[in-house]
């Protein structure tokens, strides 16, 4: 698997760069490095609450698109750092209203997805995570990624804010959805080429489920 470097700017925050050429930046979201992330969770320990919260946030595609690499950035609250068993990472089509829509597929990485410690953000302990190996295609336009942990409550697990605005993600929280009037921090790489007429109403697929690796938690 490809190396994920971070790179700081006082500016902009924290951007999720490949450090590989062979795949392209396709699409980022800059981590905001506030310590402000949101519960995607679902809650595995034994007569726990199920998947009682999930992050969702757009994407948009310019051209005919295949990603095969996603980055994140999540941190632990609400208690001591816990343990991933698995990230599943589900995709959506628009509803045409700026929110999730249709149901396209998802991915599960059977592992914490290299979870990486990369630093302490107000208070909290926060992590890089990386996945690949797994195919997603799609034509262009806008489409909506959730991003739920698998790891027992407590700890609550969140996805991170961006610094980037101007747009809007949403959270299921116990069966209720609001929108959260942020960004979250995540990158995708792969490859874009130009769009013949014939691509544009593709929608988006998920053609191969992620292979499974041992855990390597930091």
């Amino acid at each position: 698997m490809k190396k994920l470097a971070f790179l700081m700017a006082a500016s902009v925050g924290v951007s999720l760069l490949s450090s590989v050429a062979a795949a392209d930046l396709i699409y980022a979201n800059s981590w905001d490095g506030t310590g402000n992330a949101y519960s995607s969770q679902n809650d595995t320990a034994p007569g726990g609450f199920g998947n009682y919260a999930t992050v969702y946030d757009s994407f948009t595609f310019t051209g005919p698109t295949v990603v095969n690499e996603i980055a994140w950035v999540g941190e632990y609250f609400n208690g001591p750092d816990g343990a991933i068993s698995s990230f599943t990472l589900s995709f959506y089509l628009d509803d045409g209203t700026g929110a999730p829509g249709a149901f396209a597929g998802s991915i599960a990485t059977g592992n914490n997805a290299n979870e990486t410690f990369i630093g302490n953000a107000g208070g909290f302990d926060t992590f890089l995570y990386d996945a690949s190996g797994f195919t997603v295609s799609g034509g262009p336009g806008t489409y909506w990624m959730s991003v739920v942990a698998d790891t027992p409550f407590p700890p609550q697990w969140g996805w991170s804010s961006s610094a980037d605005g101007g747009g809007q993600a949403y959270q299921d929280f116990f069966g209720a959805r609001g929108g959260l009037g942020t960004n979250m921090a995540f990158a995708m790489f792969g490859t874009t080429t130009p769009e013949p007429a014939s691509m544009a109403a593709l929608g988006l697929g998920v053609v191969a489920l992620i292979r499974r690796r041992k855990n390597a938690k930091a």
